[in-house]
This record gives C-alpha cells, sequence and structure tokens, in this order.
C-alpha cells in the first residue's frame, strides 16, 4: 500500500515516505501523438479521451484520475532517454505528470505514486558509464524534486526492461549492480536462469502482454510480482501476436486472483500502450456508466484481500447454500494460509476461493476428486465442497 506523504508545503524540502507492500503497479507510456500510427499503422481502439498529445495537463489530470480510481499505488512511466527530438517531448510529459501528482497530493486529493521503466536495455546493451549518467539525470530531475516518487527501503524505484537474451550474463548483473550501486530499488525484468545469477536485484517482473499473466519468483523461489494483461492486439496487421480481449467476467477473475496472492508487486499492462492494444484506460469500446471504462471497474473494485469476502461475489459459496457446490480448480493443489484475522483458502495457481474472518477452526478433508472444506463460524458449522481441483 502507498505510505502517506509528509512534507511541509511552506518550503522546498522534498520527503520521500517508504511504500509498503503490496503494491499495484501499472505501465504507463507519455509517449502520444507520436506512437499513435505505429509502423504507419493506427490504433485499434478508441480511447475516451481522444487521440492526445501526453504533454496538455488536462489530459495529465484526467489520466491521473482513472490512475487514482483504479487503486494504483505506482505508475511506472516508460523512459527512452533524451537522444532524439521523439524522446525528449516523452521526458517533458513525464515531469509534468510528477508536477501535477505532487500538487494534487498537496491538497489532499490524491495519494499516487510514480516510477520511471528504464527502457534503453531493450535494445541496446548500454555501457555502465551511459546508465550512470542516466540514473544520475533521473535523480536530479524526477527524484530530487517530487515527493511523487516511489521509493521503498529509503531508495526510489527504478524498473529495468532487458532483452533477456545476451543480456542474461553475469556481467550484464554486475553492471546494474555497480551502476546503481545500492542508491535505487531496481526491479529488472526477468529472463532465462535469471534465479541462479550471483548479483540479484532488488525484485523481478515479467513484461509480456501477449501472455493473460505472468508469475514470477525470485532467486529464494518466493513469488514476488505478478502481472496481467487485458489482451494483446498490435496496431500493425504484420505482428501476428494476438490475445483476446479479456471479458469483465475473465478480467474479474485475473484481478481477484492477483490481488488474493499478496504477492508485493501486482502489475498491469498496460495502462495505456495503444499500438500494441494492451490498454486498460477508458476507451470507446469497453465504456460503461462509470466513465472510467470496464477494467478500470473492476480495478477500482477490487484493490486489496478485504475486498474478497464471499458476500462479494457469486464465485464464493454463500452460508446456507455450502452442501455440494461445485468449484471447479485449475490447480491440484489448495493452499491455506491462516492470519490472525482471517483464514484464507487458494489455489496453487493464486486464486482465492475463500475468504473468511472470524472463523474459529477449519478442517480440510481431500479425497480426490472431492476436497471439503469445514469451517466454524461462531456456533455455525459449514461445508465447502469443491470438486474437480
Amino acid at each position: 500500500m502507498a505510505g502517506n506523504n509528509v512534507e511541509d508545503a511552506s518550503t522546498d524540502t522534498i520527503i520521500h515516505t517508504d511504500l509498503e507492500f503490496p503494491l499495484r503497479g501499472i505501465f504507463y507510456y507519455a509517449w502520444y501523438p507520436n506512437n499513435w500510427a505505429p509502423n504507419g499503422y493506427h490504433v485499434t481502439y478508441q480511447p475516451t479521451n481522444g487521440y492526445y498529445d501526453n504533454n496538455d495537463r488536462t489530459l495529465i489530470n484526467n489520466h491521473i484520475d482513472e490512475l487514482e480510481y483504479a487503486n494504483v499505488d505506482v505508475v511506472i512511466a516508460s523512459w527512452w532517454g533524451l537522444d532524439n527530438d521523439n524522446r525528449r517531448p516523452r521526458d517533458w510529459a513525464i515531469k509534468k505528470c510528477m508536477e501535477e501528482s505532487d500538487r494534487r497530493t498537496e491538497n489532499g486529493e490524491i495519494d499516487l505514486k510514480w516510477a520511471i521503466y528504464y527502457e534503453l536495455e531493450a535494445f541496446y546493451n548500454e555501457p555502465m558509464d551511459t546508465i550512470k549518467a542516466d540514473l544520475n539525470y533521473l535523480m536530479e530531475r524526477y527524484v530530487n524534486n517530487h515527493d511523487c516518487y516511489a521509493h521503498i527501503n529509503g531508495k526510489p524505484v527504478v524498473f529495468v526492461y532487458t532483452r533477456g537474451t545476451e543480456d542474461n550474463t553475469e556481467e550484464f548483473m554486475k553492471k546494474w549492480a555497480d551502476a546503481v550501486d545500492g542508491k535505487w530499488y531496481y526491479v529488472l525484468k526477468v529472463f532465462g536462469g535469471y534465479k541462479d545469477m550471483i548479483y540479484q536485484p532488488s525484485s523481478w517482473h515479467q513484461y509480456g502482454p501477449s501472455t493473460r499473466m505472468h508469475k514470477m519468483e525470485d532467486s529464494s523461489r518466493k513469488l514476488v510480482s505478478i502481472n496481467i494483461s487485458p489482451g494483446f492486439k498490435h496496431a500493425d496487421p504484420n505482428k501476428t501476436t494476438f490475445l483476446e480481449r479479456a471479458s469483465e467476467e475473465l478480467w474479474t477473475d485475473l484481478v481477484k486472483e492477483m490481488v488474493g496472492s499478496e504477492v508485493n508487486w501486482q502489475l498491469i499492462t498496460s495502462y495505456n500502450e495503444w499500438g500494441e492494444g494492451t490498454s486498460v484506460e477508458s476507451a470507446l469500446e469497453w465504456q460503461t456508466e462509470s466513465g472510467y471504462g470496464m477494467y478500470l471497474d473492476v480495478l477500482h473494485k477490487y484493490a486489496t484481500v478485504a475486498d474478497l469476502t464471499t458476500s462479494d461475489n457469486n464465485d464464493f459459496n454463500q452460508p446456507g447454500q455450502m452442501e455440494n457446490l461445485p468449484f471447479t480448480i485449475a490447480n491440484k493443489t489448495l493452499q491455506i494460509n491462516q492470519r490472525a484475522d482471517r483464514i484464507i483458502v487458494y489455489s496453487m495457481t493464486g486464486r482465492v476461493i475463500l475468504n473468511e474472518k472470524n472463523i474459529s477452526s477449519l478442517a480440510l478433508e481431500v479425497n480426490e476428486p472431492i476436497a471439503i472444506i469445514n469451517i466454524e463460524l461462531g456456533d455455525k458449522l459449514y461445508r465447502y465442497k469443491y470438486v474437480n481441483f
């Protein structure tokens, strides 16, 4: 969860408050209007905000409204450096986003944080001197000037895109460890063999929106990030990779599974990568009465595990309807977490199937293909029966 900013508006002092896990992050692109027609082909969907310019402050505030509505903790803004006239406006737009977020946080309207997604390693194996210079620039331009820059363990957060081919070497990992020099909380994109590298980053993530969900572990085999995608359809018809747009039912399942996992990084790809058709920003194709669109409506509804109650969703068994209700679970194993105030039962895929407070006892009977969970709530006993688990 995002921590509270503590700042003195009468001074220029920048005070960063550490964020607390779990955190909802979303990938953000400030490269419009230049990218409305990637490879010469116009994007597929029609954003409610129109085909906008990211440097427009009215548009920026519309985006901030949507991101806040969707319970986003950290906006991860794609950054490609400053080496040409196409890339510099992106840097200006990100700066304006942080300025507006600071202003609105100071006014008590929002509590939204930003981080940079360093993308130059996507195509180049950058020299360490270049990376150090870029990180120094980011520190001076963004971190040192904005309360809204995300921090964890006292360090500013930066995500790093890697190619996952030539980059998966100890040399590459050491380069980044030396470049950050202990000053950044850095989250690398995974690649083959990443868990076995000697030099490990602060955390790991995957970016692959043509797959519906990614779950990534760190070197200790602990689940550290989940990334979900609403779909993938590139504007360029020559690019044939495709993932069908998620229905409301499927998107709800994905969001609930992500939230129920309580994993540190709960990521969404993307807010507004329109060229690849992965956006959850409001659009004419999925508009709703709220004005925010179906995808953001679901993110608004499910922010924390506390939102995943049995009374909230028909997929959960209700008191009085416990006996012999079928429930299909994708994995062959159930996992039970007992907390001080609740018990959570979920499949090993992360899907929450039971979330109850004030349970005095719980017992699990397994006789494949049937699992029965007996729970006591006060003086009442309920039996949950699941089949094909």
